[in-house]
């Protein structure tokens, strides 16, 4: 048994948008684990997807790889209105579709999705947000609109688990994810697949973990957000714009729109 946790790092006067981000971000974010009695190993982070009848979680392929190995797979979901779920799949039940191949490195490939059965995946739309690729593909293919963006990447942290409470009856463990606001300062092209370096911005005070492990696979988001009347800002658009995969002491390098529509995309049969 877990409990869940999201940790929002944002500047004062984005607080109110960010609290928006968490619900739409970090509630289509799961975690994926190895567990046991007495510990918890964090495999990695993924975003819950779906494009027409294919519903699963878009995640990074050295996680895919790693999380496949298992018989039994636990996933940790931030759910709507902090209810607690966590669940755990048979690796029978996981259709894969992976990019990449081992030795992993910031050059990419490294991308996947994992196809899941639709009555688990209807379970879990219950309680957390599932993302429509149909529509962030229609809205990336529309160009830009207007209104100032902000960029975050979600997923979890590994160094912030803690380690098992074990009682009697039950293990307890505490799965924290962060809401890591930032910008994307650079995008290349490598064969065929879009990399956007992420670079984060932390607020005064804020300590950013020594190490992004647990991250990979969480899902890069881009908001919009346009002036009201009186100062306040409101959120017009969201964006699911990439993977995380590979970290460097200056950004966390993703995958971006080109990688998930059209290079997975083709791969998974979406209709793109």
């Amino acid at each position: 048994m877990r409990s869940e946790k999201i940790t929002v790092m944002a500047h004062d006067e984005a607080k109110e948008l960010t609290n928006i981000a968490e619900i739409v971000a970090g509630r289509a974010t799961v975690v994926m684990l190895r567990q046991e009695r007495e510990s918890v190993v964090c495999r990695g982070s993924g975003t819950l997807v779906k494009y027409g009848a294919n519903q699963g979680i878009l995640t990074c392929a050295h996680v895919a790889e790693a999380v496949l190995k298992q018989d039994e797979i636990g996933l940790n979901l931030f759910s709507k209105g902090n209810k607690f779920q966590a669940l755990k799949i048979k690796r029978a039940d996981v259709y894969p579709v992976v990019l990449g191949n081992p030795p992993w490195s910031r050059a990419g490939p490294d991308i996947a999705f994992l196809q899941l059965p639709p009555d688990l995946m209807s379970s879990i739309g219950a309680s957390a947000n599932i993302v429509n690729l149909e529509l962030q593909y229609k809205n990336a293919l529309a160009g830009e609109p207007s209104g100032e963006a902000f960029d975050l990447v979600c997923g979890a942290v590994d160094e912030w688990i803690d380690d098992p409470e074990v009682s009697e009856t039950r293990s307890t463990t505490t799965i924290e994810a962060l809401l890591n606001i930032g910008k994307v300062a650079e995008i290349v092209e490598r064969d065929g697949f879009d990399l956007l370096f992420f670079k984060p911005s932390p607020e005064d005070g804020f300590s950013l973990p020594r190490s992004y492990k647990g991250t990979s696979g969480g899902g890069l988001w881009r908001f919009y957000a346009t002036a009201q009347t009186g100062g306040n800002q409101l959120i017009s658009e969201s964006r699911l714009m990439g993977v995380a995969f590979y970290e460097t002491p200056e950004h966390v390098i993703c995958h971006g729109p080109k990688s998930i529509f059209e290079k997975l995309g083709a791969l998974a049969r979406w209709r793109v």
